[in-house]
């Protein structure tokens, strides 16, 4: 992220850049920046292994900044980001579309947003306690439907069930980059969703498709198209607050978060919703763990 941490979703915490990314420079095609990325975060970061640079850091390796801004990571990440200064605006978007049990993160096709030194459009990342209150979809950005999501059953998306499938997976479409506007799209299936207690299996055949755009590297514009063979309530959720106090202001259709960055300076989230019928409501959790 700009901020030189790791971005925050499924197991992974805000963390420091891991000293391990010394040993890969000499070894990949891409060690000018895993050396470039090592001296920005480096300064002031303690290390769990202090040892690693020690041993494995290379000065032969000279740094250079990466040339691209907006990253598509395989088939399950998306970065756009304006730059790669500390000012940057910077998204991330989870297709993922490859098993994986773990903790069992529902977040696929949901995002994150830092922008102007402050972590403003956030993920609930992992937490030992409040299991259930992060392991359904309404912990994550993305879209609900019919109130879903009370524990990790009875939530869409689903969570993972196996090393081998994924249920309800994320699969990134079409994408490109450009000069003057950068664009994603990602389509998730919602099948079906588990009773609580667990029960038979509810049918639902939802298809989404989300189209993320980012025009001249400024704001981000997030179109959802939803279809279903029956009809049902949607959901759109958007979380603020990540370690920082701020405030929520609802103005019909428009929601602004204000809250403060890394250097004290204030600083404003504005979202705008365009839809045939909006309806804005805010709650206040204390159950997810950063």
């Amino acid at each position: 992220m700009p901020n030189w941490r790791t971005p925050v979703f499924e197991d992974s915490l805000m963390a420091t850049v891991p000293a391990d990314i010394t040993a890969f420079a000499p070894l990949s095609p891409n060690g000018a920046q895993y050396t470039w990325l090592w001296d920005k975060a480096q300064p002031g970061t303690p290390s769990s292994r202090p040892y690693v640079p020690i041993i494995f850091f290379d000065p032969s390796v000279a740094a250079a900044e990466p040339s691209d801004t907006t990253q598509f990571l395989g088939d399950n990440y998306i970065v756009f980001r304006s730059d790669w200064s500390e000012d940057a605006t910077y998204m991330l978007v989870l297709a993922q579309s490859a098993p994986r049990r773990l903790h069992r993160q529902p977040c696929q096709s949901s995002f994150q947003i830092y922008a102007k030194r402050a972590y403003l459009a956030i993920d609930p990342g992992y937490g030992h306690a409040n299991g259930d209150a992060i392991q359904n979809g309404k912990a994550h950005n993305l879209i609900g439907v019919d109130d879903l999501g009370t524990a990790r059953y009875h939530s869409v998306p689903s969570v993972v069930a196996s090393y081998a499938n994924v249920r309800d997976p994320a699969t990134l479409q079409e994408h490109l980059s450009t000069s003057f506007c950068d664009f994603a799209g990602v389509e998730v299936h919602y099948d079906s969703y588990t009773p609580e207690p667990p029960g038979e299996e509810v049918e639902l055949g939802i298809s989404i498709f989300r189209n993320y755009l980012f025009p001249a590297k400024t704001y981000f514009v997030i179109a959802d198209e939803v279809s279903s063979p029956e009809t049902h309530d949607y959901q759109w959720y958007l979380h603020f607050g990540f370690d920082t106090e701020g405030q929520l202001q609802i103005d019909g259709s428009k929601a602004f978060w204000r809250t403060t960055n890394a250097d004290g300076t204030e600083v404003e989230l504005g979202a705008y919703f365009i839809a045939p019928e909006v309806e804005l409501s805010s709650t206040l959790s204390l159950s997810l763990i950063h």
